[in-house]
């Protein structure tokens, strides 16, 4: 097939994309953070429009500490927010917020793809590599899921991708400069910026690379020092209208444009805010206590093999590769920069990433880039027919394992993991799978269609514990049989309860007694639950009902806190015990009891007094706070 050929199947390819992966993110749930960023979005329009101010408010408070509250995600720029929220206020404001949402992240999941293509295109001057790394780009699952309703990572990557393929195109035209470029350069580093600060290393990348290429140029004679010189302040001139451009879609970064973006940058590399227990390599250990390796370990075991190989592939390859052309030596060398770049920076800085690796998202098209030139040069060096084959054999096999899983899984193919660990399986009970709540729609799906009424108005309770209840409340709120309710665990007043795995990290028993009692279905990614539903048994069981004394009840309550604040913490736990035999329901004597433990050191029922209090009433803000707490000191203890 000729160039021509496989350039007209990129364009089709890519077409396909557009088209399909759309319709596709209709069958995606909600995920953690889609509601606060579809609000921030809400109030970016309002500020434009001049109906609401309250996105221009400082994110820091009067002591210039920047805190989780009301206005904590102004530190984002959230121009991916606002293009969303803009496009579904004036143009199709009938189709729902989230369904809207989640197809303008598959468009850019698409051009995600489609730039990761044409950047390994531009690097090289090949289309078959283009293509190829277009095919893969498609069929890397974790890219793939994403794309249908992370609105921030997802985002993010598709303007990294943007920028790089723009930087090497800037590049490859030196000598020479076009305005258009130069122009639309800039607003590439705006837009990245725009949706998360750590877009500022772009800018970096280009002058960095811009300055060998031009050494490079001036060494061979091809250009001359003073018009070099004069080329390299236009470079530092595009990088520094990038940077302020920021401001046009960032209404914080408005009041100081120099200054403001670069103290957002500060608080994202000193990221610290949501300590919590995670799981990693079968270990429970709180997010400020991760090994250096974390974010390298979690990029090896969720990509495809044919990619981490493609990459150690093209290491290995390097000695051919410097041999050729300059500026594909040039061009090689920024991409494979801006894998390793970031991940150093991280390990260096100690930078605060939890859960999963989902905040280094925009560094896999590279990696895609790398590998696609990988097997390229290798099926080019080999001559021996018999030997080429084994070789297109060996990456057949390593690729049709993603793609089928691609196939198979849908919509959930952010869980992905790779078979270096035995998958899916391998991941079980080892690492956090689906922290972020892809599976919640579908196991309110299977409620919707296998499950009978219990109640007399016909409609099934459905409650959700882990997490923000938009993720199950939206759609529940759409199906007239169905209702969303907050109700305790133990308790008669739901029918379904939809529970995750990732609960575990605030109850760790649940995951290493999987399934949990009452479960009627799960939900499967490759054959692993991530997560189950849970029918009410007690509403088949005559409940004990109790006489609750109000009085005697707060009298023991007060009794309990004195002698908690006394430092009595035994006779605190036996009044709060009292308050019990009045009132098993009572989620405030559980957390007395809790807090108690604490401060006597004994955290693991510190934890079991917490789980308790919100089993009754999930949201007890301060039973919440002290199972936190809990957790992160049982973890110091145990790495001690």
């Amino acid at each position: 097939m000729t160039d021509k050929h496989l350039k007209i199947l990129f364009i089709v390819w890519s077409v396909a994309c557009l088209l399909i992966m759309p319709l596709l993110s209709l069958d995606a749930g909600i995920t953690e953070d889609e509601r606060e960023h579809m609000e921030h979005g809400q109030r970016l329009l309002a500020w434009y429009l001049g109906t609401d101010k309250s996105a221009g408010v400082s994110p820091f408070d009067v002591n210039g500490q920047w805190k989780i509250g009301p206005n904590a995600i102004n530190i984002y720029g959230g121009f991916f927010d606002l293009l969303s929220a803009t496009l579904h206020d004036f143009f199709y404001h009938d189709f729902g917020q989230y369904e809207a949402k989640h197809a303008l992240t598959a468009i850019f999941g698409a051009l995600l793809f489609i730039f990761t293509g044409l950047l390994a295109q531009r690097v090289t001057g090949s289309w078959g590599i283009g293509m190829l790394a277009l095919v893969l780009a498609t069929f890397t699952p974790r890219l793939f899921g994403h794309a249908m309703n992370n609105p921030k990572d997802l985002p993010f990557a598709t303007f990294f991708c943007f920028s790089m393929l723009q930087i090497v195109s800037f590049l490859r035209e030196l000598p020479n400069w076009k305005v258009s470029r130069s122009v639309i350069l800039a607003l590439s580093f705006s837009f990245a910026i725009a949706v998360r600060t750590g877009g500022l290393i772009l800018i970096f990348y280009f002058l960095v690379f811009s300055a060998i290429h031009l050494v490079w140029q001036i060494k061979c004679k091809e250009i001359e020092l003073r018009p070099a010189s004069k080329l390299m302040a236009l470079v530092t001139l595009i990088g520094f209208s990038g940077y302020l451009g920021t401001a046009l879609f960032w209404p914080w970064a408005m009041n100081n444009p120099l200054l403001n973006p670069l103290l957002s940058l500060t608080v994202f590399n000193k990221f610290n805010a949501l300590v919590f227990n995670q799981l990693f390599e079968g270990q429970w250990i709180t997010s400020d206590n991760l090994p250096w390796y974390f974010v390298p370990k979690w990029i090896y075991i969720t990509i495809p093999v044919v990619l981490s190989f493609g990459l150690v592939l093209f290491i290995v390859l390097i000695p051919v590769i410097i041999n050729k052309q300059r500026f594909e030596v040039i061009a090689c060398g920024l991409v494979l920069f801006s894998v390793f770049f970031p991940i150093a920076s991280i390990i260096k800085n100690h930078s605060y990433i939890y859960d999963s690796a989902r905040h280094v998202l925009f560094i896999i098209p590279s990696i895609i880039v790398l590998a696609a030139i990988a097997w390229s040069e290798l099926f080019q060096l080999i001559d021996n027919i018999k030997l080429k084959i084994s070789v297109v054999i060996a990456f057949l096999f390593f690729f049709i394992e993603p793609v089928l899983f691609t196939f198979s899984n849908h919509p959930l193919q952010a869980l992905y993991f790779s078979p270096v660990i035995d998958g899916m399986k391998g991941a079980f009970k080892n690492y956090e799978m689906d922290y972020y709540g892809f599976s919640v729609r579908e196991a309110l799906v299977w409620i919707q269609q296998n499950s009978e009424p219990t109640q007399l108005d016909d409609k099934k309770r459905v409650r959700l514990w882990y997490g923000d209840n938009t993720k199950l409340k939206y759609f529940a709120d759409q199906d007239s049989r169905i209702q969303y309710v907050q109700a305790p665990e133990n308790s008669t007043d739901w029918d379904y309860s939809i529970q995750m795995t990732a609960e575990a990290k605030y109850n760790h028993d649940l995951l290493f007694h999987w399934p949990p009692p009452g479960m009627v279905y799960e939900v499967k990614v490759d054959g692993i639950p991530v997560s189950a539903v849970i029918k009410n048994y007690r509403l088949n069981q005559s409940a004990n009902q109790h006489s609750v004394n109000p009085s005697a009840q707060t009298a023991l309550l007060n009794q309990s806190y004195q002698y908690h604040i006394q430092g009595e913490y035994a006779k605190a736990i036996e009044a709060a015990k009292k308050v019990l035999e009045i009132n098993p329901q009572s989620s405030d004597a559980w957390n007395n009891i809790a807090a108690s433990y604490g401060a006597m050191g004994d955290y693991e029922n510190e934890i079991m007094a917490c789980n308790k209090a919100l089993s009754i009433n999930p949201s007890n803000q301060l039973a919440k706070n002290n199972l936190a707490w809990a957790m992160a000191q049982k973890a110091k203890k145990l790495s001690n």
